[in-house]
């Protein structure tokens, strides 16, 4: 947020703008597990269609 002293930054957000930064650490993992889970399966459908795509190009497919 550009603060490096945090005890400043405390003292210039409101309660409301806390909660909602705690709130996103609470989910924070769960979001980079789905966004890693998505990557993954990404790069495994691409893994198979250059698998498939080196078959056909041996004549194997």
């Amino acid at each position: 947020m550009g603060y490096a002293n945090v005890d400043l930054m405390l003292t210039e957000i409101t309660w409301g703008q806390l909660n909602e930064w705690n709130a996103y650490f609470e989910i924070k993992a769960e979001i980079e597990e789905e966004a890693e889970k998505d990557y993954k399966r990404k790069m495994e459908e691409e893994q198979k269609k250059q698998r498939n795509m080196s078959a056909a190009k041996q004549g194997r497919w």
